[in-house]
């Protein structure tokens, strides 16, 4: 049986409305009237060459990905939805990684598969996975890559230098 989420059901309605503001944006020339759901859905390949990019992407949910296998590993470090074309034909070949408590994410047609017999799937505790149609498992001919890290630090404050800090609060 197929179950598929709300945020998946609409998105025919979503794409038929996107060609209605695209016409009504070049007829009127303006970007104001378009929805923010619709500015961030996402496609790979297409608006990014990565399922990485896109994730890292904060304008992108919901991302979608072409059948296709993906080698590459994933960080999700906040709340989305992955949406493949079918669990047979969109393949997430590494290790992902939900690395945040409190994110949500919705997981539709796919597989994860890797070389990680423990971590083909990590999810950090307080995160919260669904997921519809999806096949996870390892194979032991295929490597197990560690996922990239998100540099949270990427100000210099790992360096020690604290000059942009403040002594006032909000």
């Amino acid at each position: 049986m197929n179950h598929v989420p709300p945020t998946c059901r609409s998105q025919p309605s979503l794409r038929l409305s996107t060609v209605a503001v695209v016409v009504l944006t070049l007829a009127f020339g303006s970007t104001a009237s378009v929805p923010p759901a619709l500015a961030g859905q996402c496609t790979v390949p297409g608006t990014h060459d990565t399922v990485q990019a896109a994730v890292f992407d904060p304008s992108c949910d919901p991302i979608e990905l072409a059948g296709a296998t993906f080698e590459e590993s994933v960080l999700i470090h906040r709340s989305l939805t992955l949406v493949g074309v079918d669990g047979g034909s969109t393949t997430i070949e590494g290790q992902v990684r939900v690395s945040e408590s409190g994110t949500q994410i919705v997981l539709n047609d796919l597989t994860i598969r890797s070389g990680c017999p423990d971590a083909t799937m990590d999810v950090e505790t307080g995160a919260n996975v669904v997921g519809f149609d999806i096949a996870v498992g390892w194979s032991a001919g295929l490597p197990c890559p560690e996922p990239p890290v998100v540099d949270v630090f990427a100000d210099g404050f790992e360096t020690g230098d604290t000059s942009r800090w403040s002594t006032t609060s909000p």
